[in-house]
């Protein structure tokens, strides 16, 4: 079990683009397997500021490098995260004040069984996809795809 958690810590991670490792320690995780083919391949040369004093300042440097990266290059992601997810969702425009109905979890079991819940009111449009809707006097921030337009019932002719 080490040997799996400590591959898991030194592979890269998808959003940050930087393994957990080398965000917590500031340099890339070198293990059991990098140091073997290291050694086998000739290539395992002795650091030259094996008595440098200013280990905390390097540190520290390389902590923000590896931050700044990480940072960027999860912004990035995260913006590929909502084109793809809303590529495919459809287009649906109400009008500030409109009634809507709410797709949400009431609660009391897994999400696969949330329920349409409401009617609540647009409060505000944040983009093309996503909207500030009150229930029940919460405001909630949601996206186009948990809600639909409320139409009431006429009772009598």
């Amino acid at each position: 079990m080490p040997y799996v958690l400590w591959a898991m810590r030194e592979t890269n991670n998808v959003t940050t683009g930087v393994s957990p490792y080398h965000l917590t320690f500031g340099r890339p995780a070198r293990g059991p397997l990098s140091i073997l083919k290291e050694n086998w391949s000739g290539n395992d040369n002795l650091p030259l500021n094996l008595g440098k004093s200013d280990f905390l300042e390097e540190l520290k440097q390389n902590l923000s490098t590896a931050n700044n990266f990480a940072r960027e290059h999860c912004d990035k992601e995260q913006k590929r995260y909502v084109y793809n997810y809303n590529l495919r969702s459809t287009d649906k425009r109400f009008t500030i004040g409109q009634k809507v109905i709410v797709l949400l979890n009431d609660g009391k079991g897994p999400s696969i069984l949330s329920r349409w819940q409401g009617p609540a009111t647009v409060v505000e449009r944040k983009s093309p996809y996503s909207y500030i809707v009150e229930l029940d006097g919460q405001r909630r921030h949601l996206h186009a795809d948990r809600l639909r337009a409320y139409n009431e019932r006429v009772r009598s002719i």
